[in-house]
């Protein structure tokens, strides 16, 4: 492509972001009503409101008279980071406030609506993380090897789904099922959701999948160096362990793939 073919594309795009800025007034275009426009669901579009009142609290009274979007500045992307739109607060005294909301390097999890669309996601899983006291190999703990007995007799839990009917909204301890792991030695701790994107329940934070050792006296599972082995099986309890922020009734949280062993 010719250089000023190119010019002329750049200016096009610019313009094509300008005009919708232009056509939605100095007060942006209104929100909630222009989320899909700017390709936003309504809880992202919320949450970068949401951001952006937060970030200019100082100047914004609590019941603005109108809000607004705009697009990012041109120019705006900075290393490491970009604008993901610009929010117009119009005062009841016809002043404006335009708070521009930024993404700095990666999203926060999966439950970062700001710089990402937000889903559901779980959190936890087997650390086997080597701990090293020096320069790698020295001074790091040695491989954890299994004794076969233990092994043999072990019983994993394994389900290709497992549904949590959601009744309420707050918290949640729900118990999953019995593990026996060899040694103690918690190899695979996972599990998945069935719709990273729900529209009849939400949760601000990832389920946390927990293993609970049986035995009171035992540490509680973490990096599999530090916590040590036992002899034979150890018996544990596997806990999904979650905060339900919004809930419509009949609502179900789905789980696939639960593998603990």
């Amino acid at each position: 492509m010719h250089l000023r073919s190119i010019v002329l594309s750049a200016l096009v795009v610019a313009g094509v972001v300008a005009g919708c800025d232009m056509l939605s007034g100095p007060g942006g275009a209104p929100y909630p009503a222009s989320c899909a426009s700017f390709e936003f669901s309504e809880r992202r579009c919320a949450a970068i409101v949401a951001r952006a009142r937060q970030t200019a609290a100082d100047e914004v009274s609590s019941e603005p008279l109108g809000i607004g979007l705009l697009h990012p500045e041109n120019g705006s992307a900075q290393l490491g980071g970009y604008q993901v739109a610009r929010v117009v607060f119009t005062q009841s005294d016809g002043t404006r406030v335009v708070e521009p909301v930024m993404c700095i390097g990666i999203p926060d999890g999966p439950g970062d609506a700001v710089c990402q669309e937000p889903s559901i996601g779980i959190a936890g899983g087997a650390n086997h993380d080597v701990p090293c006291t020096g320069e790698p190999p020295e001074g790091c703990a040695t491989p954890i090897v299994l004794d076969p007995e233990a092994v043999a007799a072990a019983h994993p839990l394994q389900l290709a789904t497992f549904d949590v009917p959601l009744d309420h909204i707050g918290h949640y301890e729900v118990r999953v099922g019995e593990v026996g792991l060899p040694n103690g030695y918690l190899d695979v701790a996972r599990a998945g959701v069935a719709e990273e994107r729900p529209i009849d329940f939400w949760m601000d934070e990832p389920i946390r999948l927990e293993i609970r050792p049986s035995d009171p006296d035992r540490p509680p599972f973490g990096n599999v160096y530090d916590r040590g082995t036992v002899e034979g099986v150890e018996d544990a309890s596997v806990w999904l362990v979650f905060d339900v922020t919004e809930v419509s009734p009949g609502a179900v949280l789905h789980l696939v793939d639960i593998d603990v062993r």
